[in-house]
């Protein structure tokens, strides 16, 4: 994951996320937490709800750990990481 830490972008697994950080979700990323979106994307949700059309999730809307972004790009607020994702709850 790309997040902002001490103000300077870096690369980050995913486990190391924790709530209130802050990441970019662009074309292509798998969204490494349930995050809230700031701006307007085009989400892949079909690993979680076996959807096949794509969802569009505008500023302030949430993303879900698992699924893919097809179009757009913006920065996020993590909201839930590892288990207490939705992602996470349906494993466990």
């Amino acid at each position: 994951a790309r997040a902002l830490r001490d103000g300077r972008w870096i690369e980050l697994a995913a486990r190391d996320l924790v709530p209130n950080d802050v990441v970019r979700i662009s074309i292509g990323c798998i969204v490494p937490a349930d995050c809230i979106a700031n701006g307007t994307l085009r989400i892949d949700t079909s690993s979680l709800t076996g959807e096949s059309l794509p969802k569009t999730v505008f500023a302030g809307g949430s993303i879900f750990s698992g699924t893919v972004c097809l179009a757009g790009d913006c920065v996020a607020v993590v909201t839930a990481t590892g288990l207490k994702t939705i992602l996470g709850k349906q494993a466990k």
